[in-house]
């Protein structure tokens, strides 16, 4: 027998086993589905099926089956993605690196973190010299610990090298004083120094199965073998044999049951989502464990309904743990339990509790305890799910699902005696933290005693009492859905009450207008319902918005109730009529899963709450903040400004494909003394006459209503709409975008207005009519925000290019880009040490080599190698830096004049000598992994990523990598890595890379060079770029470096004869590639024989609504084609689909 236990073979149960498992099962899941759809197809021998009676059953059928097969397939391309990356971690681990790169901090790995120590302190190691101090620091923690578990060993008795022998414990290579028990999921027992076991306190039994396990585990290591009862030995049988859950999958809705060994309260959890059509379709994974070992394994798929599953559930019911009960209600008082703070979190569904840990987890959702209202009688009520668990705690604690009234005043007094005892507020212990609690934001730093008559809250800061606003009042008092759609009826009805009434009078219309134009986001609808409910509104957004602008709504204000669309699935009934999916029957559903009935998303509307500016602790000047890119404040008094809205009306006009005709020879014999018109050709061409003898301000309103006929009354659109409903449009239009920039036209578009509220025509086509209106307007208004913040971009380089002093030039005969590059050479060899000294700041010295600032110990000047760190900044480095940081010149350019033009003392460090850097293809492995990664996630062009790598820039590492190679006339100078693995962060530059050179591709000769801050981004830009790549050097600077910059505009004089024409800064789009292309604007490059160029900026545009703190190239780029692809999408789907 024990020679058939030793022969018994172990089933790796690491992650990486369970996923290669995993895809196994899939992998047979999917044959056997392709079994399926052949055997289907089968059935029609050959013959076609769509003039079939059961034609469209059949093909239903085909289409699920098929539908199901691609599921499979995508999941098992999503799991070998998932083994490559566990592999990769694997192979890391090996290596003794964590996932992040750094190094494994476990006992076994002490050789290694030793040798990196080591490394450091030559000035060889890839960490950072934080990182080295504290591997320093967990160093002595290990090897203490080595020291303690080899003492330990040596004590250890006969009994325990057995069972850690036959696998029954396994030693955490983390913590080797830690043994887990082998078959249960964080279940272990802890080694004294003495050789002695006990039960470990970290990784603690939670059921009572596993305190049994845990027993008779620590029994046999202590050498008892008292005789077991027979009953007690066939309850530990039972004990030891039981199902887990492996892991499970589907929506993220429900909890992860991974790990957990099945109870009945838990299989009827999993019941509860076997229903079809409402919760979703959910595969569990579960293990047969019998003594330890795992001896079956099976699948259960949910979400087709209980029958089918019925032979799972029993044979998961076979082996059950019946009675948890005793667990829960052993040694609990009748009202103890019920006082347990950690039941008793504020508004939550809450979990039961043994002496510290919970047992069923989020299984049991039991026993609610409203803590906003009077602890009376009333509010003290609990759920049925747990009645035999009541019953256990007392027989008449509860009457009718209530508490007992005789124990009101006691529950009462044990609660006030328990809240002291253990200082709590809000139900939560202060000296322990949020046990199961989730309050809301308005309730977070509050404290809540609770007292017999009424309940405060108090704010800890303010000590004033607080009082909820109308917004969260009405979160807490949930309607009903027939209630929701009473009020968002309303609205509608109000929106179209409003409208309807500003359509008799033209200045009544003119005041609709005037709001549209401050509300031209909104639809036309939501405008009437914002002006009915407050006139005087500027500017509205989400109580949400305002707060994350750092603003909050003011106590009392009453929200403006708007429409925001919202869908829901509906299907189509036997008789051919919409409705609800939650309304179908039984065997609606049936036919639904079938394809008999179809399924459709249907748009509604729902109500949301929004405030204007004016309800908010913000003001007018913080609109910029709130609402970024819309200019504010649009002064038309100044002649600058009209002549950027007239530019941006140009550039609007041309991007829509007209053309604008303003000289005087031409127009006059078309508009006469009219101030503009609009005109087709025959051709089908679009103009746009303006008479030039109108000023622009004049013109501003004009090409606004022209524009208007061009968008709204052209061949293509509404050209049947008589003469005064297009000028009525078209005005309409012109003073909405007119006003919006504060141009007021109303005593030339009365006339237009009133001859349209007088025309007869019905409600219905007057609101469609204004709708067009208002969609035109948004959309006019938003391109020309942004035309007009290009130009005053533009506007205000013109500006800073006037001032009398000229701009710095890099020539030769001046300071030019080699010689800078000089001063910052020099400027790294000036002593920090001097630099401190001789601006006033005071030092500590702890050594002869080492400083410290007075004022602020943590930063630390190494004399003997001329540099510093600020250990809780994290920032540190040479001179520049210093004067940068510290003395407080942050400009970089002016930091080096102020060294340059300083007499500071050189330090007296030899410079080191740069290490040839020596590139190993040993380390060189097939392109595949990396070649997948830059094309697949990184949608870099794969013509292009082919060409990079066939010319041996690109490469891959043993550990997957991609390997960026810097080429310098024909030789390697350096290398940066990449990570492959999914949202990795590992990023490294080789040691001895020459820092000036990076990663550059170049293309012909060098006429144009384009700095980037990533070899990535420089790809992703040749990408977007394709066309354009011709006599260009791509450049990465592997950060932002000046020097770089220097190095290769004196490289490209040398190899481009015919000069330079174009040096762009193609940085990222955040705070610090602004700041980097601002410091080149100082300077223009001058060649011989060649007017000065200047440095132009290329940023990555964010598209609207995507705006982030940061957007570089590759995010442009990944965009890019992902909007590419669901064009593509939408087009296929148009087409028939395609059978397997």
């Amino acid at each position: 027998m024990e020679q058939q236990d030793n022969d018994r073979q172990e089933i790796d149960n690491s992650r990486l086993a369970r996923a290669k498992r995993k895809l196994e099962r899939l992998k047979r899941e999917y044959s056997a589905q392709i079994s399926r759809v052949y055997d289907h197809q089968a059935q029609t021998n050959g013959q076609p099926m769509n003039d079939k009676a059961n034609g469209r059953s059949f093909f239903n059928r085909q289409e699920q089956l098929e539908g199901r097969a691609r599921t499979l397939l995508r999941e098992i391309e999503a799991q070998e993605e998932r083994i490559s990356t566990l592999e990769y971690q694997k192979e890391r681990k090996e290596l003794g690196l964590n996932k992040q790169g750094g190094l494994i901090m476990r006992i076994d790995n002490i050789p290694m973190i030793k040798a990196e120590i080591e490394q450091a302190k030559q000035g060889n190691s890839m960490y950072s010299a934080a990182t080295i101090r504290k591997y320093e620091k967990q160093l002595v923690e290990l090897e203490e610990l080595k020291r303690r578990s080899e003492r330990a060993d040596k004590h250890m008795n006969e009994q325990a090298q057995k069972m850690i022998e036959s696998g029954r414990l396994t030693q955490w290579k983390k913590n080797p004083m830690i043994y887990f028990v082998k078959g249960y999921r964080k279940l272990a027992v802890e080694l004294t120094e003495s050789g002695t076991f006990e039960s470990s306190q970290r990784y603690a039994a939670k059921t009572e199965a596993e305190q049994s396990v845990i027993s008779d585990i620590l029994n046999e290591l202590t050498g008892d073998t008292t005789e077991v009862p027979n009953a007690t030995k066939d309850q530990e049988a039972a004990l030891n044999h039981f199902y887990r859950v492996e892991f499970n999958e589907g929506s993220e809705s429900i909890r992860n049951f991974e790990g957990e060994i099945v109870s009945q309260p838990l299989i009827e959890e999993i019941k509860r989502l076997d229903r079809p059509m409402e919760s979703g379709y959910y595969k569990f994974y579960f293990q047969e464990i019998k003594d330890g070992e795992i001896v079956d394994a099976f699948r259960l798929d949910v979400g087709d309904g209980v029958n089918s599953n019925q032979d799972y559930y029993k044979q998961l019911e076979s082996l059950a743990a019946k009675d948890k009960t005793n667990a829960v209600t052993n040694d609990h008082s009748k009202a103890a339990y019920y006082l347990r703070i950690e039941n008793h979190a504020e508004g939550a569904f809450f979990r039961i509790y043994t002496d510290e840990e919970n047992i069923f987890k989020s299984t049991v959702a039991s026993y609610e305890f409203d803590l906003h209202a009077k602890l009376t009688e009333e509010n003290i009520w609990f759920s049925q799910d747990h009645k035999e668990a009541e019953e256990k705690l007392n027989d008449d604690f509860l009457v009718n699902n209530r508490l007992n009234p005789k124990y009101l005043s006691s529950f009462i007094s044990q609660w006030n005696d328990y809240k002291k005892q253990n200082n709590i507020y809000m139900g939560v212990p202060i000296d322990h933290g949020l046990i199961e609690f989730d309050p809301s934001d308005y309730y977070k730093g509050t404290s809540v005693p609770l007292t017999q008559g009424k309940l405060t809250v108090v704010n800890l800061n303010t000590q004033k009492k607080v009082e909820p606003s109308e917004e969260e009042q009405s979160v807490k008092k949930r309607k009903s859905a027939e209630e929701l759609k009473k009020e968002t009826d309303q609205l509608v009805k109000d929106a179209m009450e409003n409208i309807k009434n500003h359509f008799d009078d033209p200045e009544d219309v003119l005041e609709l207008g005037a709001f549209m134009s401050k509300f031209y986001n909104y639809s036309l609808k939501n405008t009437a319902l914002i002006q009915k409910q407050l006139p005087h509104a500027h500017a509205v957004a989400g109580a949400k918005k305002f707060k994350e602008a750092g603003f909050f709504i003011r106590k009392g204000e009453k929200a403006i109730r708007v429409l925001a669309p919202t869908t829901y699935k509906c299907f189509i009934n036997e008789q051919g009529r919409s409705q609800s999916l939650s309304k179908a029957t039984k065997q609606q559903k049936e036919k639904i899963l079938k394809g008999e009935l179809k399924t459709e998303e249907r748009r509604a509307f729902k109500n949301v709450p929004v405030f204007d500016i004016s309800q908010t602790t913000a003001t007018a000047d913080d609109l910029p903040k709130i609402f970024p890119n819309r200019p504010y404040n649009f002064d038309l008094t100044k002649a600058t400004n009209t002549k950027l809205l007239y530019q941006s009306l140009e550039t609007y006009a041309l991007s829509e494909g007209l053309t604008i005709i303003d000289d005087l020879t031409t127009v006059t014999p078309v508009l006469g003394t009219a101030k503009g018109a609009y005109g087709q050709g025959i051709d089908g061409s679009e103009m746009l006459f303006m008479n030039p003898r109108f000023t622009q301000a004049e013109q501003v309103p004009t090409m606004i209503h022209e524009l208007a006929h061009a968008k709204l009354h052209s061949k293509t659109s509404n050209s049947n709409y008589s003469s005064s409903v297009k000028e009525f449009q078209a005005e309409l239009a012109a003073y909405i975008v007119a006003h919006h920039y504060g141009i007021d036209t109303k005593e030339e578009s009365i006339p237009y207005i009133a001859a349209w509220t007088k025309n007869g025509q019905t409600v219905e086509d007057k609101l469609a009519q204004m709708e067009e209106v208002k969609v035109f307007s948004r959309q006019m208004i938003e391109q020309i925000d942004t035309q007009l913040m290009i130009h005053q971009e533009l506007e205000q380089k013109e500006q800073e290019k006037a001032p009398t002093v000229e701009k710095q030039k890099l020539t030769e005969s001046q300071k030019t880009y080699k010689t800078f590059s000089e001063q910052i050479a020099f400027a790294k060899t000036v002593s920090i040490l001097d630099i401190a000294l001789k601006n006033g700041i005071d030092l500590i010295q702890d050594s002869k080599k080492q400083y410290r600032l007075a004022d602020n110990h943590s930063l630390v000047i190494t004399a003997d190698k001329n540099l510093f760190i600020e250990n809780n900044g994290n920032f540190g480095g040479g001179p520049i830096d210093f004067v940068q940081k510290v003395v407080g010149i942050e400009d970089f350019k002016s930091a080096v004049h102020h060294i340059t033009d300083s007499e500071y003392e050189i330090s007296d460090v030899a410079p080191s000598e740069q290490r040839e850097f020596t590139y190993n293809k040993e380390n060189e492995r097939d392109f595949v992994r990396a070649k997948k990664y830059l094309i697949d996630d990184r949608c870099i062009d794969e013509e292009i990523v082919s060409v990079l790598h066939n010319k041996g820039l690109l490469q891959q590492d043993k550990r997957n990598n991609v390997l960026l190679l810097w080429n310098d006339h024909g030789k390697i100078a350096g290398c940066s890595e990449k990570g492959t693995i999914p949202d990795s962060t590992w990023k490294k530059i080789q040691t001895g890379s020459d820092s000036k050179i990076g990663f550059n591709v170049r293309n012909g000769e060098p006429k144009k060079l384009k700095f980037f801050e990533a070899g990535v981004d420089l790809m992703s830009y040749m990408s977007l770029n394709k066309s354009d790549l011709k006599d260009t050097w791509f450049v990465s600077m592997e950060g932002l470096k000046p020097e770089t910059v220097y190095h290769y505009l004196e490289e490209a004089q040398q190899v481009s004869p015919s000069g330079i024409e174009e040096i762009a800064l193609c940085v990222d789009n955040d705070e610090a590639g602004k700041a980097f292309f601002d410091k080149f604007q100082q300077f223009t490059f001058n060649q011989k024989e060649k007017a000065p160029l200047e440095f132009q900026a290329e940023f990555p545009q964010a598209p609207v609504g995507q705006e982030t703190q940061k957007w570089d190239w590759n995010n442009e780029l990944v965009y890019q084609v992902n909007e590419g692809e669901n064009q593509r999408k939408k087009s296929l789907e148009s087409e028939p689909a395609l059978s397997l």
